[in-house]
């Protein structure tokens, strides 16, 4: 299948979605998708990128660093 991502790591197999008013629950078969490849997902909402991007820089960072210990990368 093909999917479209915001943004994909391959190497630590996460993806990166900003959810803006258009994102629907239809998303969830491609989120399914990803995770039955072993990917993790991990969301924004567009108001929480704009709003707290330093929050959402931290949280992206704890999740590449969780995933790099999990897997022995670090």
């Amino acid at each position: 299948k093909s999917y479209s991502t915001d943004l994909v790591d391959r190497q630590l197999k996460l993806v990166l979605e900003a959810m803006g008013e258009g994102s629907s629950s239809g998303n969830l078969k491609r989120d399914e998708y990803f995770k039955e490849q072993g990917y993790e997902v991990l969301k924004f909402s567009n108001e929480e990128i704009k709003d707290s991007p330093r929050l959402v820089v931290l949280c992206t960072e704890l999740k590449v660093e969780n995933l790099q210990l999990r897997r022995g990368k670090a």
